[in-house]
Order: C-alpha cells, then structure tokens, then sequence
C-alpha cells in the first residue's frame, strides 16, 4: 500500500481511513490477483488496490467526467492506496476471491457480484466485456429465480423464440388470426408455472416451520486465473468462464475443437432482452469458454455432494460427502436439484416444452389438413 517497486521482505501497509467517518480501518480477509489486491474489512466493505487495467478494482471510470466515456481498457492506471469500492458501499460482504484479472464478492444474502476481465466469460454475465465496477449475476439468484417463475413470470429471452416460432408456424399452415390466438393459449398452457415437488419430511435447511421449501443460495466463491466457481448450501458446484483445460468439469464433445459452438468474437451485448441467450462459446484460443454459471452435473451422478471447494488456476478440487439414499432424502435431493437450477436452465426447459407444444400442434394441424 503506497509503494510502487517491489519489496524483498515483508513490509507493514500503511493506515487506512474509512472515507466518510475518518477512522482507522481494519482488514479480516484479503485476496490477491496478479497485479491487484482487495481487502474484506469487519464492517463488511470492500477496498482495492493495484492495476485497473480491464476495471478489475471495480472503482469505475476513475478521474473521468461525465461528458467522458473510456474503455476498460484504457484504464492502465493503477491505484496506490486501498479505495473503497463505492458501488458496493451499501451491500454487506462476506467473502472476496479474485483470479488474474477479476474479482468475485459474496454478500451476506448469498448473492454474487463480479468485475474486471471478462475475456472468457470469468464474470458470468453472458457476454465477455470487461466491467469496471461490480455487477450481480442473476443467473445464481435462486431465490428470485424461482419467486419469478413461481408466478408465471417468463422472461422475453425465454419466450420470444416460442412466439417467433408459432407465429411462423401458423403463416406456413395458412391460419387466420384466431387459429393463431388459439394456438397462443395452448402455448400459455404449455409454458404454465413451474412447481417443485415436495416429500413429507424436509431438514430445517430447506423448510422453515413447514412453510415452502427455502431456496439454497450461494455459500462461497473461487475466482482462480481466468476462471470462476460457487458452491451452494446444497453441495452443488457452479463454474464459468475458460474451460479450455477442462478445469471447469463439464463435459464437451471429445478432445479435439468443438466446431458447433458459436465464436464468442463474433457475439456483442445485446441491446434489449429479447433473444435466446448463449452460455457456452468458443474462441481463438479456447474451445469452450462458459459466460453463465453452469452446474456440474457429474457430482450427482457419482452421489456426491461438495462440501468445500479450492481453486487454482488449472484445475479445481472439491472435499465431497455422499448423498443420502434414503426415499425421503432422495425426494428433497431431487428438489433440491430443481431448485438449484440457473436461470439459462430455466430458460432453455420452458422454451423445449413451448418447442414441443409447437410441434405437437404443428403435427395436429396438418393431420386435420390432410382428412380435410
């Protein structure tokens, strides 16, 4: 802190001052990328220091004006002493872990935020631009997720491709309006609300005085190299970002290039959030890089639940326990998977079944055509 050459022995920080009350801040955890560090302070708030290259202190566009728009990459500036990071000033963090370029904080609610270099999708927003200052990742919200879904609510991402769809599908049978508007309410039907299942015994985790069952949330963050991981109360680990060393663990189509994977240089933000989403992409030094969260399904497979989790910039390595096999622990399992689910999952699930409704419906209609 305040020092700008190397130092061959350990060296004290200088004091640091909490900006608004003056007093002396003390650090409780800290985290170290390759040209940043940041640090947890008892109260909850984050600071940072070192290289702002890619936004990766997640300070913003520091010394520019309203009337000025610069580029994290341009941001080759660094920061000398610890700085508040202001866009987290009024979230109480838990945990902090940075990778290379990136940083991860956990608030006390389970939610995640992420910023810095998003050259491979590290930050798990589903796109690879940089961010300067942190950013929520909705997809491991799950307590929203599944509020929203709860009530019917289908995001425009979800359902434009369905509408897309049937309306092409009606213009190519030759229906009039009405058959369409029918065909619209059999696809309401089809993209009803979701409902988890139930089992008549639930651990005080998932139920709380026999209300719904609690959603799991996000218990700790890994952020390592150009790459990120979570883990869930429910022992599920979620990763993204690069994947070419396949330290992510999720599987792909063999050894060699993945040539169905759309290029991630070729894709920008989209403007409005129409459109189906793209979780895994590929690029000119990477067959797969994952911009969503995506779980790793090979755990439940094997029975296995994570208990703890440690990242490196390689490979990853989860201290497992077994799942219990039990019927009644089977059942909460099983909802519990469900519950864990991303947003893209959702997402994708509720557009399949609007698919197949389409293609059932498409297939009566031309079956009526046909005896006609």
């Amino acid at each position: 802190g305040g020092k700008c050459n190397s130092l061959p022995y350990p060296t004290i920080m200088m004091d640091v001052y909490h900006p608004d009350t003056g007093k002396r801040v003390s650090f409780v955890s800290l985290a170290l990328g390759k040209l940043h560090s940041v640090g947890l302070t008892h109260h909850g708030e984050l600071y940072s220091w070192g290289s702002t290259a890619s936004g990766r202190c997640g300070h913003g566009d520091l010394g520019g004006s309203a009337s000025t728009v610069r580029s994290a990459l341009k941001l080759r500036n660094g920061v000398s002493l610890p700085k508040r990071i202001e866009a987290l000033r009024n979230v109480k963090v838990v945990d902090v872990s940075a990778g290379d370029a990136h940083t991860l904080a956990l608030s006390g609610s389970g939610r995640v935020f992420s910023w810095g270099n998003n050259a491979s999708g590290q930050l798990g927003v589903g796109h690879s631009m940089h961010l300067i200052s942190p950013r929520l990742i909705a997809d491991l919200e799950f307590g929203q997720i599944a509020r929203g879904f709860a009530k019917g609510e289908l995001s425009e991402a979800a359902s434009a491709e369905s509408q897309s769809q049937l309306h092409s599908s009606s213009r190519d049978q030759g229906s009039s309006s009405d058959i369409g508007m029918d065909h619209v309410g059999h696809l309401g039907a089809a993209l009803a609300p979701i409902h988890y299942p139930s089992s008549p015994q639930k651990k005080a985790t998932q139920r709380v005085g026999g209300s719904d069952p609690v959603p799991p949330r996000i218990c700790s963050i890994h952020a390592s190299g150009a790459y990120s991981a979570a883990v869930s109360t429910t022992g599920d680990i979620y990763s993204w970002g690069c994947g070419d060393g396949n330290q992510l663990g999720h599987s792909h189509s063999g050894p060699g290039p993945v040539p169905d994977l759309p290029n991630a240089e070729r894709m920008s933000v989209p403007r409005t959030g129409i459109g189906q989403r793209i979780r895994d992409v590929k690029s000119f030094d990477s067959k797969l890089n994952v911009l969503l969260p995506r779980r790793v399904d090979c755990l439940r497979h094997f029975g296995l639940k994570a208990e703890s989790l440690v990242t490196s910039s390689n490979f990853m390595l989860a201290i497992c326990s077994k799942l219990d096999m039990d019927k009644d622990s089977s059942a909460e399992d099983e909802e519990s998977y469900l519950m864990g689910r991303t947003l893209y999952e959702l997402e994708n699930d509720r557009r399949e079944r609007g698919l197949d409704r389409i293609r059932l419906l498409r297939g009566v209609q031309s079956q009526d055509i046909d005896e006609n």
